[in-house]
């Protein structure tokens, strides 16, 4: 991996339970110190983050 990797965004689509992410951020830290999952910088990003974040891959697209 070249850099800081990739940045992800995790969203609930249509989910059947309303999810209070306050309570799950804590899981959520504990998973990315296990061995399964490496992630630097976690944080609880806004709508606007996530559009800006849709450009960007937009504008990146390849083609094989």
């Amino acid at each position: 991996m070249l850099g800081e990797g990739r940045p992800f965004i995790l969203e609930f689509f249509n989910p059947k339970k309303i999810i209070s992410i306050d309570k799950k951020v804590e899981s959520f830290l504990g998973l990315m110190k296990s061995d399964l999952v490496k992630a630097i910088d976690f944080k609880l990003v806004d709508k606007n983050f996530f559009d800006e974040l849709k450009k960007i891959e937009n504008s990146k697209a390849k083609s094989y």
